[in-house]
């Protein structure tokens, strides 16, 4: 190192860079709480779960706007997880909803060939 540049390191202006914290689990409650709706901005997130220090708040919405994509993405997979849609069980057996509408039964056909001849006459009017 030269004795410029170990002077500019050793002369560096303001407080060290990162203090090294470690905020990845409070930062990924802040994502949950977003995408939960429990929450409706990210200050008011690092409240509930950081309480009111204005440096804490700021420090946290900086690191979070570095990877809020990656946050948020993860936020989402963790919610589709936590509540998944129904799952059909052994023995379930799988209906599609028209099947018992007896209207469908009685004129399901007559309606798919309706439906069938108004496309090819659209077709018919696209290519004319």
């Amino acid at each position: 190192m030269s004795g410029t540049a170990r002077e500019r390191a050793r002369n560096r202006r303001g407080r060290p860079r990162g203090t090294g914290l470690p905020d990845r689990s409070t930062l990924e409650r802040m994502a949950d709480l977003l995408v939960d709706g429990a929450v409706a901005t990210k200050t008011e997130a690092i409240r509930q779960l950081a309480g009111d220090d204005p440096s804490v708040i700021r420090r946290l919405q900086r690191k979070f706007r570095d990877c809020e994509a990656q946050l948020i993405e993860a936020a989402r997979i963790r919610a589709m997880n936590r509540y998944p849609g129904p799952r059909p069980t052994a023995g379930t057996k799988l209906v599609r909803f028209w099947d018992d509408l007896p209207i469908w039964n009685q004129y399901g056909i007559t309606v798919v060939s309706t439906l069938v001849l108004m496309w090819l006459g659209l077709e018919a009017i696209r290519i004319a």
